[in-house]
């Protein structure tokens, strides 16, 4: 009886393990590009969820690394870089998933106009605003120096 206990006990621990793994699986790309998705390390240090805001568009990698106007960013730096967005290319929508699980679609399919949608939004979440205020900042400082 109680060798069951420490089995099952064991065999409970590897299965909380491997359902953890696969969840964190898709995003877990490291810093850099790949083929598919863009992904960074870190994350907003005022997110209280730990986690980064998941992109899926069906656009490619290529496309999101169109510039930005006003900034003299492409759509990609913006968003991964001062928004703590992972991407995902080549999907089957046009959506941002934010901190909380709540996801938003998008109508267009031209990277800049739903980068311009992705900020609309994220500038009205309660971290999001946060977030750019200070990107918006940021630039500010730029280009004054």
């Amino acid at each position: 009886m109680k060798c069951t206990i420490y089995l099952f006990s064991y065999l409970l621990t590897l299965l909380i393990h491997a359902t953890a793994f696969g969840q964190h699986e898709a995003f877990a790309m490291g810093a850099g590009a790949s083929e598919n998705c863009i992904s960074l390390d870190t994350t907003s240090p005022d997110n209280t969820y730990t986690n980064r805001r998941q992109l899926l568009t069906s656009c490619s990698n290529e496309d999101f690394m169109a510039l930005f106007s006003p900034y003299a960013l492409t759509c990609a730096e913006v968003l991964v870089g001062h928004f703590h967005c992972d991407i995902c290319f080549n999907q089957s929508e046009n959506s941002l998933t934010s901190y909380d699980g709540r996801k938003f679609y998008f109508d267009s399919d031209v990277p800049t106009e739903i980068t311009k949608e992705c900020l609309s939004l994220i500038s009205d979440m309660r971290m999001g605003s946060l977030e750019h205020s200070k990107f918006l900042k940021l630039l500010r400082t730029e280009h004054t120096d």
